[in-house]
């Protein structure tokens, strides 16, 4: 446990402090490089564009996407989602379906499965019966090797 009380350890304290705060920055400070006393601010650069580099950057330092060039002249990179990455897929759809829910009044994207083109509705199952589970349908054990 850390001084505050918030575990360290666990696997769900690991995987928020790497996904869960933005990753954004703060404004920089008035005499942060780019600005010049005597001639004002720099011409500014695209904040949506650093953000979205900051982000992109994080995600293949963890090792979700990897950065692969599609284009030699100029140089242009696509990004692709690793092993690791394809394994967030779930959680990614659980925050997508619960924003659908709370967050907004049309959904933006819906998710059709391709096997039989009907809309996609994310469930929580049971790995040895099959069985949809609910948060009240399980407990949590705790894997005394695991600390």
């Amino acid at each position: 446990m850390s001084a505050a009380g918030t575990c360290t350890r666990c696997s769900w304290s690991r995987a928020t402090t790497r996904w869960g705060r933005p990753r954004t920055g703060s404004p920089p400070a008035p005499d942060a490089p780019g600005r010049s006393p005597s001639r004002g601010p720099a011409r500014p650069r695209s904040r949506q564009s650093n953000v979205l580099s900051d982000r992109l950057r994080v995600l293949v330092e963890e090792g979700v996407l990897d950065r692969v060039p599609y284009q030699e002249r100029p140089v242009r990179h696509e990004y692709r989602l690793t092993p690791k990455g394809a394994d967030l897929y779930p959680v990614l759809v659980a925050l997508m379906n619960w924003g659908d829910r709370y967050a907004v009044d049309v959904p933006p994207v819906r998710l059709v499965h391709r096997g039989c083109g009907h809309p996609a509705e994310p469930r929580l199952t049971c790995a040895h019966c099959g069985e949809p589970v609910a948060w009240r349908d399980m407990t949590a054990e705790v894997e005394p090797d695991a600390w």
